[in-house]
């Protein structure tokens, strides 16, 4: 195996405390291409075995994730920075998915027919789906484990071999999860490629047969350039702070909650109703504050050895990059929070419209459903009460390449490949209707009113 100049051969997974959770291998090209080809190899395997082994196979993972889910939801604690409680939310969501995927994936992925049409009902088809073959899922900044694993479950169930890079911050609990995939007979089926941004562009640029990319916008270029280096077909999922909208009859104490929970996944976007922003500042400084408290008795107490009783609430602090402008834009007390009073809702439309793949948040009690509509994207949660997403519901985007393998029907049918089979069946008359019209120069006459009447007159 060689290592380019100045690049390291192994790396180590370090928690946010500083210890070393782990050893990790940093694969080159030729490790990349390794694992690559071991997927095609067992590819053909999973992807022939029936469905319903395959989804016994995903029963077993989900029962063993959930009898570690403690350690794993610990691990993440660790090596991420989340609130224990996140954390194990988080897991929570991943079995929950599974499960969803283990009841619904026999109907999304499953046969359907249909049926000829006027001119040919004598004809039906069939429409499966076929897997793609070694799908590739490059995770890049600080997509949650939900996010992640949903992808390679979905992967999974359409009958691909899956190869997950999970990029540097979830090496070590991704791990533990790949780790907990046990598919006797079949080696392989789902592998991990650790190691730098290099890494992934490898795996990006590999004989894989799709590729799909978990991240901030600005990364997928680079990723998918060398994709289409190598004519690898690629899926790219936005994963963006929330854009949250609050009128002025939302729940004011619960958006800023919701708005904390997430200070640290990136810069936020708040536009509130002038009216209530003072009290949504008021709300959200006291529960940072509060937050800062318990982060800190965290702290002290992991020092001495103890874990003390997680808070509901908390997120590692970001960094603030707020930006004043005429519209009303200021930082916020809340590192990673950007409070915005916009008197014009055609503002916080531009903003949805200039961020496609993010989830935007709305808080209102009587028109909440309306403004959902009027902004016209993609992901919209209104008064949500937990920061979690059931395995049925899509997550999409509007306007860029690509479409939620997050979860629902769509998510699933992100990494299959649609085939159709058409027959001929026999009719209860010797021949077709159209054929007999057509035989004479006056059913041929009726046959052009009878389409007139049809298509003319609507």
């Amino acid at each position: 195996m060689s290592i380019s100049a100045g690049r390291a051969r192994h790396f180590d997974a370090v928690a946010a405390d500083g210890d070393v959770l782990g050893h990790f291998e940093v694969h080159d090209a030729d490790a990349v291409r390794a694992v690559v080809e071991i997927g095609h190899e067992v590819a053909q395997v999973w992807s022939a075995a029936d469905s319903r082994a395959r989804l016994k196979a995903l029963r077993a993972w989900r029962g063993r994730l959930w009898r570690a889910s403690a350690d794993i939801a610990g691990l993440l604690h660790r090596e991420t920075g989340v609130e224990l409680d996140d954390a194990m939310l988080d897991v929570v969501r991943v079995v929950e998915h599974l499960k969803w995927v283990e009841s619904d994936a026999a109907r999304v992925l499953g046969d359907t027919h249909r049926r000829g049409g006027l001119l040919s009902p004598d004809v039906s088809s069939t429409v499966g789906y076929a897997a793609e073959g070694v799908v590739g899922i490059v995770v890049d900044g600080r997509p949650s484990l939900y996010a992640t694993f949903s992808a390679v479950t979905c992967a999974l169930a359409a009958g691909n071999a899956v190869v997950l890079n999970p990029g540097r911050r979830l090496t070590a609990t991704a791990s533990a999860v790949v780790e907990a995939f046990v598919r006797p007979g079949v080696e392989g089926v789902l592998q991990l490629s650790t190691g730098d941004e290099l890494s992934g562009v490898d795996l990006a640029g590999s004989t894989l047969d799709r590729l799909c990319y978990l991240g901030p916008p600005v990364g997928a270029v680079k990723y998918a350039t060398a994709a289409a280096r190598a004519m690898v077909p690629v899926t790219t999922v936005a994963v963006l702070p929330p854009i949250t909208l609050i009128a002025p009859d939302g729940d004011v104490e619960a958006a800023a909650r919701s708005v904390l929970v997430g200070a640290g996944d990136g810069e936020q976007e708040v536009f509130v109703a002038p009216v209530v922003r003072e009290e949504f500042e008021a709300v959200l400084t006291g529960a940072a504050q509060h937050d800062e408290q318990a982060r800190g008795r965290w702290a002290r107490a992991l020092s001495r050895g103890r874990t003390p009783r997680t808070p509901a609430l908390g997120a590692a602090p970001g960094e603030a990059h707020g930006v004043p402008s005429s519209q009303g834009t200021t930082p916020s007390a809340t590192p990673g929070v950007v409070v915005q009073s916009a008197p014009a809702f055609d503002a916080v439309v531009d903003r949805v419209r200039a961020h496609p793949g993010a989830e935007v948040v709305v808080w209102s009690r009587r028109h909440g459903d309306r403004l959902a509509e009027l902004l016209s994207a993609a992901d919209v949660s209104v008064n949500p009460g937990l920061p979690a997403r059931d395995g049925a519901l899509p997550r999409a985007a509007i306007g860029v390449r690509g479409y939620g393998p997050f979860a629902g029907d769509d998510g699933l049918r992100t990494f299959a490949r649609a085939r159709t089979t058409t027959a001929r069946r026999r009719l209860p008359v010797p021949t077709r209707p159209v054929d007999l019209l057509l035989a004479t120069p006056g059913g041929r006459l009726a046959a052009r009113l009878a389409m007139h009447l049809r298509h003319s007159l609507d």
